[in-house]
Protein backbone atom coordinates (compact mmCIF):
# COMPACT_ATOMS: atom_id res chain seq x y z
CA UNK A 1 0.00 0.00 0.00
CA UNK A 2 2.80 2.43 0.94
CA UNK A 3 4.59 1.74 -2.34
CA UNK A 4 1.43 2.51 -4.32
CA UNK A 5 0.97 5.86 -2.52
CA UNK A 6 4.64 6.79 -3.09
CA UNK A 7 4.33 6.03 -6.83
CA UNK A 8 1.16 8.11 -7.02
CA UNK A 9 2.66 11.21 -5.31
CA UNK A 10 6.14 11.02 -6.89
CA UNK A 11 5.27 13.29 -9.89
CA UNK A 12 3.88 15.92 -7.48
CA UNK A 13 7.05 15.84 -5.36
CA UNK A 14 9.23 16.35 -8.43
CA UNK A 15 7.05 19.23 -9.67
CA UNK A 16 7.06 20.87 -6.24
CA UNK A 17 10.84 20.72 -6.03
CA UNK A 18 11.14 22.48 -9.40
CA UNK A 19 8.85 25.28 -8.16
CA UNK A 20 10.45 25.77 -4.73
CA UNK A 21 14.10 25.46 -5.68
CA UNK A 22 14.43 28.87 -7.41
CA UNK A 23 12.81 30.54 -4.40
CA UNK A 24 15.39 29.06 -2.02
CA UNK A 25 18.20 31.10 -3.58
CA UNK A 26 19.02 34.53 -2.20
CA UNK A 27 18.49 37.31 -4.77
CA UNK A 28 21.68 38.42 -6.54
CA UNK A 29 21.59 41.82 -4.85
CA UNK A 30 21.29 40.34 -1.37
CA UNK A 31 24.41 39.76 0.73
CA UNK A 32 22.77 36.82 2.51
CA UNK A 33 23.51 33.19 1.71
CA UNK A 34 20.89 30.82 0.37
CA UNK A 35 17.94 30.04 2.62
CA UNK A 36 17.84 27.19 5.07
CA UNK A 37 16.31 24.98 2.38
CA UNK A 38 19.76 24.89 0.77
CA UNK A 39 22.44 22.50 1.87
CA UNK A 40 24.97 23.68 4.47
CA UNK A 41 27.61 22.87 1.88
CA UNK A 42 26.63 25.93 -0.18
CA UNK A 43 29.14 28.76 -0.34
CA UNK A 44 28.42 31.85 1.68
CA UNK A 45 28.27 34.95 -0.48
CA UNK A 46 30.70 36.66 1.88
CA UNK A 47 33.28 34.16 0.69
CA UNK A 48 32.36 33.87 -3.02
CA UNK A 49 30.16 36.90 -3.87
CA UNK A 50 29.40 35.91 -7.46
CA UNK A 51 28.26 32.33 -6.85
CA UNK A 52 24.56 31.55 -6.94
CA UNK A 53 23.17 28.38 -5.47
CA UNK A 54 25.19 25.34 -4.47
CA UNK A 55 28.22 25.41 -6.75
CA UNK A 56 30.12 23.37 -4.21
CA UNK A 57 32.32 21.42 -6.60
CA UNK A 58 34.18 24.44 -7.98
CA UNK A 59 37.51 25.74 -6.79
CA UNK A 60 37.79 29.52 -6.65
CA UNK A 61 40.90 31.57 -7.33
CA UNK A 62 41.64 35.14 -6.34
CA UNK A 63 44.51 37.58 -6.61
CA UNK A 64 45.19 41.03 -5.21
CA UNK A 65 47.78 43.68 -6.06
CA UNK A 66 48.34 46.50 -3.56
CA UNK A 67 50.23 49.74 -4.02
CA UNK A 68 51.62 51.19 -0.79
CA UNK A 69 52.76 54.72 -0.03
CA UNK A 70 54.18 54.56 3.47
CA UNK A 71 56.38 56.46 5.91
CA UNK A 72 58.71 54.64 8.32
CA UNK A 73 59.30 56.11 11.76
CA UNK A 74 62.27 54.81 13.74
CA UNK A 75 62.11 55.31 17.49
CA UNK A 76 64.62 58.05 18.33
CA UNK A 77 67.79 56.80 16.63
CA UNK A 78 70.04 59.88 16.96
CA UNK A 79 72.72 61.07 14.57
CA UNK A 80 74.16 63.99 16.55
CA UNK A 81 73.87 65.73 19.90
CA UNK A 82 74.04 69.49 20.06
CA UNK A 83 74.71 72.05 22.77
CA UNK A 84 75.63 75.73 22.75
CA UNK A 85 78.38 75.47 25.38
CA UNK A 86 80.81 72.69 26.26
CA UNK A 87 79.52 72.52 29.84
CA UNK A 88 75.81 72.83 28.99
CA UNK A 89 73.40 69.94 29.50
CA UNK A 90 72.48 68.56 26.10
CA UNK A 91 68.79 68.83 25.28
CA UNK A 92 68.93 69.15 21.48
CA UNK A 93 69.15 65.73 19.82
CA UNK A 94 68.97 65.37 16.04
CA UNK A 95 67.21 62.40 14.44
CA UNK A 96 66.82 61.30 10.82
CA UNK A 97 63.32 61.52 9.39
CA UNK A 98 62.05 59.22 6.64
CA UNK A 99 59.75 60.41 3.87
CA UNK A 100 56.80 58.60 2.29
CA UNK A 101 57.97 56.01 -0.24
CA UNK A 102 56.12 53.52 -2.49
CA UNK A 103 55.90 49.79 -1.81
CA UNK A 104 53.73 46.87 -2.91
CA UNK A 105 51.94 43.68 -1.92
CA UNK A 106 51.10 40.69 -4.10
CA UNK A 107 48.54 38.09 -2.96
CA UNK A 108 47.42 34.78 -4.48
CA UNK A 109 44.78 32.54 -2.98
CA UNK A 110 42.11 29.94 -3.58
CA UNK A 111 38.69 29.09 -2.22
CA UNK A 112 38.26 25.45 -1.24
CA UNK A 113 35.27 23.57 -2.71
CA UNK A 114 32.31 22.44 -0.57
CA UNK A 115 33.36 24.54 2.42
CA UNK A 116 33.63 28.28 3.18
CA UNK A 117 37.39 28.17 3.75
CA UNK A 118 40.20 29.74 1.76
CA UNK A 119 43.98 29.97 1.83
CA UNK A 120 46.27 32.74 0.58
CA UNK A 121 49.94 33.68 0.19
CA UNK A 122 51.10 37.29 0.32
CA UNK A 123 54.43 39.04 -0.24
CA UNK A 124 55.05 42.62 0.94
CA UNK A 125 58.03 44.87 0.25
CA UNK A 126 58.97 48.43 1.19
CA UNK A 127 62.27 50.29 0.77
CA UNK A 128 62.94 53.75 2.11
CA UNK A 129 65.97 55.94 2.64
CA UNK A 130 66.65 59.37 4.07
CA UNK A 131 69.51 61.77 4.59
CA UNK A 132 70.07 64.72 6.88
CA UNK A 133 72.82 67.34 6.83
CA UNK A 134 73.70 69.66 9.72
CA UNK A 135 76.14 72.52 9.83
CA UNK A 136 77.28 75.19 12.27
CA UNK A 137 79.86 77.97 12.34
CA UNK A 138 81.15 76.59 15.63
CA UNK A 139 81.82 73.02 16.72
CA UNK A 140 78.48 72.24 18.35
CA UNK A 141 77.71 68.69 17.16
CA UNK A 142 78.76 65.65 19.17
CA UNK A 143 78.66 62.13 17.73
CA UNK A 144 76.02 59.95 19.30
CA UNK A 145 78.39 56.94 19.14
CA UNK A 146 82.10 56.95 19.90
CA UNK A 147 84.73 55.43 22.18
CA UNK A 148 84.31 57.22 25.48
CA UNK A 149 87.46 55.68 26.93
CA UNK A 150 89.54 57.26 24.17
CA UNK A 151 88.03 60.71 24.76
CA UNK A 152 87.37 61.18 28.47
CA UNK A 153 84.37 63.14 29.63
CA UNK A 154 85.09 66.84 29.20
CA UNK A 155 87.18 66.28 26.07
CA UNK A 156 84.30 65.20 23.86
CA UNK A 157 84.88 65.47 20.10
CA UNK A 158 82.80 68.17 18.42
CA UNK A 159 82.22 68.93 14.78
CA UNK A 160 80.92 71.65 12.51
CA UNK A 161 79.28 69.42 9.90
CA UNK A 162 77.22 66.23 10.00
CA UNK A 163 75.98 64.15 7.04
CA UNK A 164 73.74 61.17 7.80
CA UNK A 165 72.13 58.55 5.59
CA UNK A 166 69.72 55.88 6.75
CA UNK A 167 68.11 53.03 4.81
CA UNK A 168 65.31 50.65 5.68
CA UNK A 169 64.40 47.40 3.93
CA UNK A 170 61.15 45.64 4.84
CA UNK A 171 60.00 42.28 3.45
CA UNK A 172 57.23 40.02 4.72
CA UNK A 173 55.75 36.73 3.52
CA UNK A 174 52.43 35.52 4.95
CA UNK A 175 50.45 32.32 4.58
CA UNK A 176 46.91 32.39 5.98
CA UNK A 177 43.93 30.06 6.22
CA UNK A 178 40.56 31.74 6.70
CA UNK A 179 36.81 31.22 6.97
CA UNK A 180 34.02 33.64 5.98
CA UNK A 181 30.77 34.04 7.90
CA UNK A 182 27.88 36.50 8.10
CA UNK A 183 27.27 38.13 11.49
CA UNK A 184 24.29 40.22 10.33
CA UNK A 185 22.60 40.97 7.02
CA UNK A 186 25.16 43.70 6.35
CA UNK A 187 28.25 42.62 8.32
CA UNK A 188 30.57 39.85 7.12
CA UNK A 189 33.61 38.50 8.92
CA UNK A 190 36.63 36.67 7.55
CA UNK A 191 38.60 35.03 10.37
CA UNK A 192 42.16 34.05 9.49
CA UNK A 193 45.33 32.66 10.99
CA UNK A 194 48.64 31.45 9.72
CA UNK A 195 52.38 31.96 9.53
CA UNK A 196 54.33 35.20 9.01
CA UNK A 197 57.96 35.63 8.03
CA UNK A 198 59.70 39.02 8.34
CA UNK A 199 63.01 40.45 7.15
CA UNK A 200 63.90 43.99 8.25
CA UNK A 201 67.22 45.79 7.85
CA UNK A 202 68.05 49.25 9.15
CA UNK A 203 71.38 50.80 8.16
CA UNK A 204 72.65 54.15 9.45
CA UNK A 205 75.86 55.87 8.31
CA UNK A 206 76.97 59.22 9.73
CA UNK A 207 80.04 61.28 8.71
CA UNK A 208 81.36 64.13 10.86
CA UNK A 209 84.03 66.61 9.84
CA UNK A 210 85.40 70.00 10.83
CA UNK A 211 86.40 68.84 14.28
CA UNK A 212 87.51 70.87 17.27
CA UNK A 213 90.76 71.00 19.23
CA UNK A 214 90.53 69.85 22.84
CA UNK A 215 92.70 71.20 25.65
CA UNK A 216 94.49 69.42 28.47
CA UNK A 217 97.75 67.64 29.17
CA UNK A 218 97.33 66.14 25.72
CA UNK A 219 95.81 68.31 23.00
CA UNK A 220 93.70 66.56 20.37
CA UNK A 221 93.12 68.11 16.97
CA UNK A 222 90.13 66.21 15.66
CA UNK A 223 89.75 65.83 11.89
CA UNK A 224 86.77 63.59 11.22
CA UNK A 225 84.63 60.75 12.48
CA UNK A 226 82.41 58.07 11.00
CA UNK A 227 79.69 55.90 12.55
CA UNK A 228 78.05 52.87 10.89
CA UNK A 229 75.19 50.97 12.49
CA UNK A 230 73.43 47.97 10.93
CA UNK A 231 70.50 46.19 12.53
CA UNK A 232 69.19 43.13 10.67
CA UNK A 233 66.33 40.95 11.86
CA UNK A 234 64.71 37.90 10.33
CA UNK A 235 62.28 35.43 11.78
CA UNK A 236 58.97 33.60 11.56
CA UNK A 237 56.00 33.06 13.80
CA UNK A 238 52.24 32.80 14.07
CA UNK A 239 49.69 35.48 13.32
CA UNK A 240 45.94 35.83 13.78
CA UNK A 241 43.44 38.41 12.59
CA UNK A 242 40.20 39.07 10.79
CA UNK A 243 38.77 41.11 7.91
CA UNK A 244 35.33 42.65 8.32
CA UNK A 245 33.12 44.40 5.78
CA UNK A 246 30.01 46.40 6.60
CA UNK A 247 27.83 47.01 3.58
CA UNK A 248 26.54 50.54 3.20
CA UNK A 249 23.06 51.32 1.76
CA UNK A 250 24.84 51.48 -1.60
CA UNK A 251 25.30 47.71 -1.83
CA UNK A 252 28.54 47.80 -3.85
CA UNK A 253 30.35 49.87 -1.18
CA UNK A 254 31.57 48.54 2.15
CA UNK A 255 33.53 49.83 5.10
CA UNK A 256 36.44 47.51 5.85
CA UNK A 257 38.60 46.85 8.89
CA UNK A 258 41.45 44.31 9.06
CA UNK A 259 43.48 44.08 12.30
CA UNK A 260 46.05 41.37 13.00
CA UNK A 261 48.64 40.45 15.62
CA UNK A 262 51.79 38.35 15.19
CA UNK A 263 54.45 36.88 17.47
CA UNK A 264 57.74 36.36 15.65
CA UNK A 265 60.76 34.35 16.80
CA UNK A 266 63.41 36.77 15.56
CA UNK A 267 67.15 36.54 14.98
CA UNK A 268 68.84 39.92 15.47
CA UNK A 269 72.29 40.73 14.08
CA UNK A 270 73.73 44.05 15.21
CA UNK A 271 76.90 45.64 13.84
CA UNK A 272 78.39 48.93 15.02
CA UNK A 273 81.55 50.55 13.66
CA UNK A 274 83.02 53.87 14.79
CA UNK A 275 86.18 55.73 13.78
CA UNK A 276 87.70 59.02 14.89
CA UNK A 277 90.76 60.53 13.18
CA UNK A 278 92.75 62.96 15.35
CA UNK A 279 96.24 64.34 15.97
CA UNK A 280 97.48 64.14 19.55
CA UNK A 281 100.06 66.71 20.72
CA UNK A 282 101.98 66.69 23.99
CA UNK A 283 105.51 67.46 25.24
CA UNK A 284 106.91 64.50 23.31
CA UNK A 285 105.55 65.70 19.97
CA UNK A 286 102.66 64.94 17.60
CA UNK A 287 101.21 61.50 16.92
CA UNK A 288 98.16 60.34 15.03
CA UNK A 289 95.53 59.12 17.49
CA UNK A 290 92.96 57.23 15.48
CA UNK A 291 90.24 55.29 17.29
CA UNK A 292 88.53 52.27 15.68
CA UNK A 293 85.78 50.23 17.29
CA UNK A 294 83.76 47.31 16.00
CA UNK A 295 80.93 45.69 17.92
CA UNK A 296 78.98 42.63 16.75
CA UNK A 297 76.12 40.95 18.57
CA UNK A 298 73.60 38.23 17.78
CA UNK A 299 70.53 37.27 19.80
CA UNK A 300 67.26 35.35 19.45
CA UNK A 301 64.09 36.81 20.94
CA UNK A 302 60.30 36.77 20.43
CA UNK A 303 58.94 40.09 19.21
CA UNK A 304 55.28 41.05 18.66
CA UNK A 305 54.00 43.22 15.84
CA UNK A 306 50.54 44.56 15.04
CA UNK A 307 48.85 45.66 11.83
CA UNK A 308 45.57 47.41 11.00
CA UNK A 309 43.85 48.45 7.77
CA UNK A 310 40.85 50.81 7.76
CA UNK A 311 39.13 52.03 4.62
CA UNK A 312 36.48 51.74 1.91
CA UNK A 313 35.82 48.77 -0.37
CA UNK A 314 33.96 48.63 -3.70
CA UNK A 315 33.13 45.37 -5.50
CA UNK A 316 30.95 44.14 -8.36
CA UNK A 317 30.36 40.95 -10.35
CA UNK A 318 31.14 40.89 -14.07
CA UNK A 319 30.31 37.70 -16.00
CA UNK A 320 31.01 35.48 -13.02
CA UNK A 321 34.18 37.35 -11.97
CA UNK A 322 34.27 39.53 -8.89
CA UNK A 323 36.31 42.72 -9.26
CA UNK A 324 37.04 44.90 -6.22
CA UNK A 325 38.93 48.06 -5.37
CA UNK A 326 39.78 49.42 -1.93
CA UNK A 327 41.41 52.55 -0.55
CA UNK A 328 42.57 52.39 3.06
CA UNK A 329 44.93 53.58 5.75
CA UNK A 330 47.46 50.92 6.79
CA UNK A 331 49.74 50.86 9.84
CA UNK A 332 52.32 48.40 11.26
CA UNK A 333 53.99 48.55 14.66
CA UNK A 334 57.09 46.51 15.57
CA UNK A 335 58.18 46.58 19.20
CA UNK A 336 61.94 46.97 19.92
CA UNK A 337 62.92 46.40 16.31
CA UNK A 338 66.26 48.25 16.35
CA UNK A 339 68.59 47.06 19.11
CA UNK A 340 71.47 49.46 18.36
CA UNK A 341 71.82 52.02 21.12
CA UNK A 342 73.81 55.27 21.35
CA UNK A 343 76.85 54.99 23.58
CA UNK A 344 77.20 58.68 24.41
CA UNK A 345 74.44 59.15 27.01
CA UNK A 346 76.17 60.85 29.93
CA UNK A 347 74.78 64.28 29.06
CA UNK A 348 72.02 63.26 26.66
CA UNK A 349 69.35 61.58 28.72
CA UNK A 350 66.40 60.47 26.58
CA UNK A 351 64.44 57.24 26.25
CA UNK A 352 64.86 54.96 23.24
CA UNK A 353 63.36 51.53 22.60
CA UNK A 354 64.06 51.09 18.92
CA UNK A 355 60.38 50.64 17.96
CA UNK A 356 59.50 50.77 14.26
CA UNK A 357 56.25 52.28 12.95
CA UNK A 358 55.13 52.08 9.30
CA UNK A 359 51.99 53.86 8.13
CA UNK A 360 50.43 55.26 4.98
CA UNK A 361 48.13 54.69 2.03
CA UNK A 362 46.92 51.29 0.78
CA UNK A 363 45.34 51.04 -2.70
CA UNK A 364 44.33 47.49 -3.67
CA UNK A 365 42.78 45.82 -6.73
CA UNK A 366 41.33 42.33 -6.38
CA UNK A 367 39.89 39.80 -8.84
CA UNK A 368 38.10 36.51 -8.05
CA UNK A 369 37.01 33.85 -10.51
Amino acid sequence: MFKKLLIAFLPLLILGEEIVAPLSKAPPSSPLPASSASSEKCFLSSSRPCLEGCETTKWGFFSEITWLYMEPKVDRLPIALKDDHPDAFITNVNFPEFKFKPGFKILFGLHLPRINWDTAWQWSELYSKTQKNLSSNTCQFLPAYYNEDFFPYGNSPRFQRVAAREKLYFNAINWDVGKSIWLTKALSLHIRGGVEGDFIKQALKVNYDGGNTTSGTTTYRIFSSQEVLNNTSKGAGIRIGFDSKWQTPAAAFSLLAAPSLAFILTSFNMFQYSRIAALASDLSGDTYANSFDKIKEHIWVVRPNAQIILGMHFGHCFNGCFLAFSAAYEAHYFWEQNLNRPSHIQRASYPTKGDLFLHGLNLAFKVEF
